[in-house]
């Protein structure tokens, strides 16, 4: 069956369907894409809000709370304790189905009345100001990690301790303003580097220690802007530069390294037949990023130990056979169209079930089977009822689209990030739009946000921080850091690059017109080895 070209109904660009999808979407008895990728994805990451905060009560303990959803929200939210709890049942809140109505109409309405969990943290000391996070001690405004203690203002830290702004960190302690790092203790402005310590402004680094505006070096200590200086004039040396860290001058001749030393043309580690950015440890993955141990799969972005999965935001631990989905995670298995659901099978178009299968069009459900719309059926009238909706929903153009609304505004959410959109821009796709959220309880020194103007504040033990790394408080709100920061950070996207040594084409995660100078990786080992 060859690729089939088609353009997207949505943008008019052109996209291939390729063999591999053909086959998939029939195993999952899917009807073929009409959005492009790009487009398929974004509709996904307009349901994960991770950031925005509000403080409120919970609608059933009535305790105050940190969650996602504003006062104002339609349906009813629970802190984690009673979301998690036995005190209330989703199937109460079960409806019967009309088959004279379209089906998204009957899943919004049930949408507005059933509970939602506050935010998504579990397992934690003194974080209540976190989501997507677990196992935490003292964190403060972190998103998308876990199991790290002292942290601030980060996302994606993993097992980290003493970091702040610092973004997809793993095990690392005492860094500050560092991106895609892996072990790695007492950095700053340090990027897609592992096993360092004491680097400052670096990029590319692995096995270094006190190094400073360096580039592609390996194993290396006591180098400043790639030049190699004994101990004692090193450390002479940093102790004027790295108070000048931000200074033009400085920023522009690590610029120049930057552009001037190969960069590899994705970040692509141990991987057979894939593509992608951020991967490793992967087979027969095509466009997956930060992604790490899948196979046979395409389109997902944040995963770990999948397999056969297509079109899926966060699928991690174990998922199979899932589709069009996000956040559908531990053991998932046979999940077509569903959002933020773990352990499920043979599931379609649910949010926030868990432990459950067999469900269609269902909120807010744990430990339940056969049930449309959270009414429980019988096995055989669960089936009959799921064939007619999935017939009345193909002839409809719906069955395949994941959903059309979301609750939350478009730029709560991280599709804002991936895929930048105006107001009115976010409008006419039918999304909402909020004024920029800063939740602001903390007490502190304050300060005006030199790039929005918003009053921000330094907590206390950010301020032991920065004393303890002799860094200046910063000049702009966390926002605004995260925002700076996550800007440099390569898209999920890939563009056809020419090695620019050999000149063989690469599928590369850099923009064309980035400045680095990029290389395959044949070129690359020959240039840091």
């Amino acid at each position: 069956m060859p690729n089939l070209n088609q353009n997207c109904r949505v943008t008019g660009k052109p996209f291939v369907i390729t063999e591999w999808e053909q086959a998939f979407l029939k195993r999952m008895d899917m009807p073929l894409p009409t959005l492009c990728p790009e487009e398929r994805q974004l509709k996904r990451l307009a349901h994960r809000n991770e950031r925005s905060l509000y403080q409120r009560t919970c609608d059933h303990c009535q305790k105050n709370m940190v969650a996602l959803y504003p006062a104002a929200t339609p349906f009813p939210v629970y802190c984690g304790d009673c979301f998690w709890g036995d005190s209330w049942d989703g199937g109460g809140y079960g409806q019967g189905y009309d088959l004279n109505r379209p089906f998204f109409e009957q899943f919004k309405e049930l949408l507005n009345r059933v509970p939602r969990v506050a935010v998504l943290s579990r397992n934690s000391q003194n974080s209540d100001y976190t989501n997507c996070e677990e196992q935490n001690k003292n964190c403060y405004l972190t998103f998308g990690g876990g199991y790290s203690e002292d942290c601030m203002y980060s996302n994606f830290e993993l097992y980290c301790k003493n970091c702040v702004d610092c973004s997809y960190v793993h095990k690392c302690e005492l860094c500050y303003e560092c991106m895609d790092l892996e072990n790695c203790y007492h950095c700053f402005y340090l990027t897609d580097s592992k096993n360092c310590s004491d680097c400052f402004l670096g990029n590319d680094l692995i096995g270094c220690h006190d190094c400073f505006g360096c580039k592609g070096l390996r194993n290396k200590n006591f180098y400043i802007f790639n030049e190699p200086y004994s101990e004692e004039a090193y450390k002479k040396k940093v102790a004027e530069l790295l108070p000048k860290i931000q200074d033009a001058d400085v920023q522009a001749r690590f610029q120049e390294l930057v552009r001037t030393v190969p960069t590899k043309f994705a970040q692509i580690n141990n991987c057979e037949n894939s593509t992608g950015g951020y991967l490793s440890n992967s087979q027969n993955c095509q466009w997956c990023f930060d992604a790490k141990n899948g196979k046979d799969s395409m389109y997902v972005t944040f995963g770990e130990s999948f397999k056969d999965v297509l079109d899926c935001n966060v699928s991690y631990v174990g998922t199979e056979l899932v589709y069009n989905s996000q956040s559908v995670c531990l053991s998932a298995s046979f999940v077509r169209c569903c959002n933020f659901s773990w352990t499920i099978s043979f599931s379609d178009y649910s949010d926030s079930c868990h432990y459950s299968k067999n469900l269609f069009g269902c909120i807010g459900l744990k430990h339940k089977e056969y049930c449309i719309l959270n009414k429980q059926y019988s096995k055989e009238d669960y089936e009959a009822l799921a064939a007619q909706i999935i017939e009345k929903m193909r002839a409809a153009g719906e069955w395949g689209e994941f959903f059309p609304f979301s609750p939350f505004a478009y730029n709560e959410t991280i599709a804002q990030e991936y895929f930048p959109l105006t107001r009115e821009e976010a409008a006419r796709r039918g999304y909402g739009w909020k004024e920029e959220n800063s939740i602001n309880n903390a007490t502190g020194e304050a300060g005006t946000c030199k790039q929005c103007s918003k009053v921000y504040r330094i907590i206390p033990q950010e301020k032991a921080f920065y004393e303890k790394t002799g860094l200046t408080s910063p000049l702009f709100c966390y926002n605004c850091r995260h925002k700076n920061r996550i800007k440099h950070r390569n898209p999920p996207f890939l563009w056809t690059r020419a090695c620019a040594e050999c000149k063989t084409p690469v599928a590369s995660n850099y923009r064309p017109e980035r400045p680095e100078k990029i290389v395959c990786e044949k070129c690359y080992l020959a240039s840091v080895y």
